[in-house]
């Protein structure tokens, strides 16, 4: 099993570099200021609730820090500052990378060490089934499948 190092920076070199996020505009990267600390989440652009991902992005930034560096802080941190229900701490590099390209984000931590939270805030593209604005037909059926 691979795992990340203990170095925060090299954490997030070999990251960009695995996900290729100067070339790949699917993956985005956002890095936080927390304090003296940082937080880094990788994510795919459309597969994340706007909406729930800012407010977990406010509530990381008006922290005073993340906490001293040891094993248990990524833990701690997902249960006392993470307030979201789908939380996983994960040590394991092919899962985040996994869990990433599924479509969860991927938050790493200078005080993490080797481990990362998953948060699985994925929405998924959906069409729904309406009366098409364009192709609108003259018998039949008045449904069809809309584009959003």
């Amino acid at each position: 099993m691979k795992r990340l190092s203990t170095d925060y920076k090299d954490n997030v070199q070999r990251l960009d570099n695995l996900f290729r996020v100067e070339e790949n505009f699917d993956i985005i990267k956002k890095t936080l200021a927390v304090g003296r600390d940082e937080l880094t989440f990788y994510y795919l652009d459309g597969f994340i609730k706007d909406a729930i991902m800012s407010k977990l992005m406010l509530s990381f930034v008006a922290l005073k820090g993340l906490g001293e560096s040891s094993p248990s802080t990524a833990q701690k941190f997902a249960e006392s500052a993470a307030a979201y229900v789908e939380t996983d701490l994960c040590e394991s590099l092919e899962v985040m990378i996994q869990m990433t390209l599924s479509g969860a984000a991927l938050m790493i931590g200078s005080s993490f060490e080797d481990k990362a939270i998953i948060i699985d805030a994925r929405t998924y593209p959906a069409r729904s089934i309406g009366e098409p604005q364009n192709d609108r037909v003259m018998l039949g059926a008045r449904d069809g499948f809309v584009e959003s």
